[in-house]
């Protein structure tokens, strides 16, 4: 059993939403190699892909919802829900 960090799911989810690779690693490097050495990654041609491992922890992630879409609605504020606030007087 692989246990990630949150930096390490924050990472996968962002690459599997965005369909895209990563070429930019500085600062990074001990991060990128765990996460290669631990099969969620690929180096490709000086860019890192997610493997299928990676897809599918990314996409299970997102499904229990322990890491929210990026692109997630914001929360709709009803009448019912919204703060009552009392009337000022005298205005």
């Amino acid at each position: 059993m692989h246990i990630l960090s949150l930096s390490d799911i924050q990472l996968i989810v962002d690459l599997f939403e965005t369909q895209g690779v990563m070429s930019e690693v500085s600062g990074r490097e001990r991060q990128i190699d765990n996460l290669i050495r631990t099969g969620y990654l690929r180096p490709l041609r000086g860019v890192y892909t997610l493997t299928e491992l990676g897809e599918k922890t990314a996409r299970s992630l997102q499904m229990r919802q322990f890491v929210p879409p990026r692109a997630a609605p914001a929360p709709a504020v009803t009448a019912e829900a919204a703060p009552a606030t009392p009337a000022l007087e005298g205005q």
